[in-house]
């Protein structure tokens, strides 16, 4: 089976030197590492920051155990000099800066629950994501679903995201989703499409969107894309779109529809729009929770 508990020691040990044990234990201290940090007191309230902002429930980020950094510092104090210091850890780089300040950290999973790598996210920062220099850890691997992938093959299909909080709010739909970060699409993924019945790509209606879901095309026959709109030509960020309940019962009669057609509506681009009639001022509010949000996390 292809996937990241076998790609990245193989990755590592066949270019670097590096041993699958000492990768393997890498992968423990990062997990033992995290799951201390998550576990923090405090980091509760950030999680819950973060799920009233996005109308998600705070389980969905207790289950991944997220955790924000608001000074390196501290993640120093709560996991020792030992596993700080290790820079194949990924909380420090190499010249020995740190990795994460101001970010609510994603810890990114392989199938065997253990943590290779983490991603800062900062929604209001011109960098959105920022990836931990650990082990392995890159862009190639940098992407959510792989603890999930029993769940995927188990559904039969899968829908593909551009961002992690598609993934999370998909995710905690009830969906088997999974996360590129990115709009790039690598072959240890690929292998995992290709065996499913059906993939839908659920990414954003932007250039940058179209050009990925072309390439995808060309990759998997067996695709089919659903993009989102909240008017006929005004294109819609997904997370937002999936807040209202109208478009989530649109989106499940949608994905049942295309289940039961696989053969017939391959790269079919189906279009979603938003029914709700309140959505401007909606988005307005959105504007103001950010702000909001952005506050508590700084009184937390």
């Amino acid at each position: 089976m292809s996937d990241l508990v076998t790609f990245i020691p193989e990755m590592l040990t066949k270019s670097d030197g590096y041993t699958k044990e000492y990768i393997e234990q890498i992968h423990d201290d990062l997990t033992m590492a995290v799951n201390i940090l998550a576990s923090e007191p405090k980091q509760q309230g950030f999680r819950q920051a973060v799920a009233n902002f996005r109308n998600i429930d705070v389980k969905y980020f207790d289950e991944l155990n997220c955790f924000y950094v608001k000074n390196p510092e501290e993640i120093r104090t709560l996991i020792g000099d030992t596993l700080y210091t290790n820079t194949d850890l990924g909380f420090i780089s190499k010249t020995a800066y740190p990795t994460f300040r101001e970010r609510f950290v994603f810890p990114c999973y392989n199938q065997r629950k253990k943590v290779i790598g983490m991603v800062g996210y900062d929604n209001v920062h011109h960098y959105k994501y920022l990836l931990s220099s650990t082990l392995g850890f890159n862009k190639v691997n940098a992407s959510f679903g792989y603890q999930d992938l029993e769940y995927i093959y188990k559904c039969g299909y899968v829908i593909i995201v551009e961002g992690i909080m598609d993934w999370v709010r998909l995710r905690s739909l009830g969906y088997p989703v999974y996360c590129l970060q990115g709009l790039s699409i690598y072959p240890n993924q690929l292998r995992i499409f290709k065996r499913l019945k059906g993939v839908i790509a659920l990414l954003d209606a932007d250039k940058a969107g179209l050009k990925a879901l072309s390439y995808i095309k060309k990759q998997l026959q067996n695709c089919t894309a659903i993009q989102l709109y909240r008017g006929k030509l005004d294109k819609m960020d997904s997370d937002m779109f999936f807040q209202y309940e109208e478009n989530i019962v649109s989106l499940a009669s949608t994905v049942e529809t295309i289940q039961e057609n696989w053969n017939h509506c391959n790269f079919n681009h189906i279009l979603l729009y938003n029914s709700s009639e309140i959505l401007e001022e909606k988005i307005i509010k959105y504007g103001e929770e950010l702000e909001e949000y952005k506050k508590s996390l700084e009184n937390t």
